[in-house]
């Protein structure tokens, strides 16, 4: 092809490009009215959001408390903490039991003995008040699992949570306990078992539950077992069994025994109180002790033992039938005296907190505790 055909191809071409071509398309693809490409400028991009928990949790407003520690171990004024956290207590200085209040949850503690119940459940908690010249202080352990608030210990001032949570060992509703009705008791206990393999309810009346006594609140609290009414041989050596799956909530591995001058020291105060024995002397004088808590509400005491299996420590998880510890004396009158004598276990059974065997009579209970321990 020649220059002018050449040349007349070209025009026609451009010629038909700008008539059926849109401007704009064309501008885009012409080499010489494309813009310069910018470089990509570097913004810092912002920083991604944290990502909101489905459900944030509250948190509580928190109260200063002043404290002070006693052998190492944080405690709080009763008087502070009824201020700071509208808790309201009660001590009856006579029986030795402290009572504190926080809306419906009621703690009830006793003079020098390491225990603490919530609502009639006892907690795997050692503590005890602290009374001295009038004024009374709580370990932080009694705030914490007692009314379930958190403690945040500072330098000189303790910061605790103003709204309560609920304790995870708390009962929150309560069974009703058969008062009167034997045969409703038996189905309530129906799963205890025997505390001494092979032993048997003891024959003598004086062993059973609210025999009369002349002190101790006048009445036998529990079932004694001896080798003369049980129907085995009972000695230190006896082994004392848990009578139901359950948690240790005392164990008295440090039981120091009483002198007998002290032990009658404790007695005499009973006298001089209308002839009662005040409850936190009484828990002296069961001697070295194991407390385990059941379901329904039940706790049993294991009391005058001679020795504790060291593995049983509060807050273990123990399953019926398990060795506890030893039939001892420890806080009688034998015991006191250093003497081999009077060796029995003493079994108490209580609902709640309470007492079980008001209102039935001495074969009724009989009845109960055979057809209950004696299967």
């Amino acid at each position: 092809m020649g220059k002018p055909s050449l040349l007349v191809a070209v025009a026609i071409l451009v010629v038909f490009l700008w008539l059926f071509v849109p401007f704009n398309l064309l501008n885009q693809h012409l080499p010489w009215h494309r813009e310069p490409v910018k470089p990509q400028e570097q913004t810092a991009s912002p920083p991604p959001r944290p990502e909101k928990p489905e459900k944030e949790e509250r948190l509580s407003a928190k109260v200063e408390v002043p404290f002070r520690k006693e052998e190492g171990i944080v405690t709080f004024r009763l008087s502070d903490l009824k201020e700071k956290l509208r808790i309201d207590y009660e001590y009856d200085a006579r029986e030795g039991v402290l009572t504190i209040r926080q809306g419906k949850v009621q703690l009830t503690m006793l003079r020098e003995a390491p225990v603490l119940s919530r609502n009639g459940v006892y907690l795997p908690v050692e503590a005890y008040p602290i009374i001295r010249k009038g004024e009374i202080r709580i370990p932080a352990v009694v705030v914490e699992e007692g009314l379930g608030r958190q403690v945040e210990i500072r330098e000189d001032r303790a910061l605790i949570e103003q709204n309560a949570s609920v304790p995870a060992m708390a009962e929150t509703g309560r069974r009703e306990i058969p008062k009167g009705d034997a045969r409703a008791l038996i189905d309530y206990l129906s799963f205890l078992d025997t505390p001494i393999q092979g032993a048997r309810v003891s024959t003598k009346d004086s062993h059973l539950p609210g025999a009369p006594r002349p002190y101790r609140n006048g009445v036998h609290e529990g079932l004694d077992y001896f080798s003369w009414t049980s129907g085995i041989s009972i000695d230190s050596r006896t082994p004392v069994l848990a009578v139901a799956d359950g948690v240790v909530v005392r164990a008295d591995h440090d039981y120091q025994e009483m002198s007998e001058a002290e032990r009658n020291r404790y007695l005499s105060i009973g006298v001089q109180n209308e002839g009662q024995t005040p409850q936190y002397i009484l828990d002296k004088m069961r001697g070295r002790s194991v407390w385990i808590q059941h379901e329904k509400g039940v706790l049993s005491r294991y009391c005058h033992l001679s020795s504790i299996q060291g593995d049983i420590t509060v807050g273990k998880r123990v399953k019926k039938g398990e060795v506890i510890g030893y039939v001892g004396n420890s806080g009688t009158s034998d015991g006191v005296k250093r003497s081999n004598a009077g060796m029995h276990l003493h079994l108490d059974l209580l609902i709640y907190g309470e007492w079980l065997w008001e209102g039935f009579t001495p074969a009724e209970r009989r009845h109960i505790l055979q057809s209950v321990l004696d299967r």
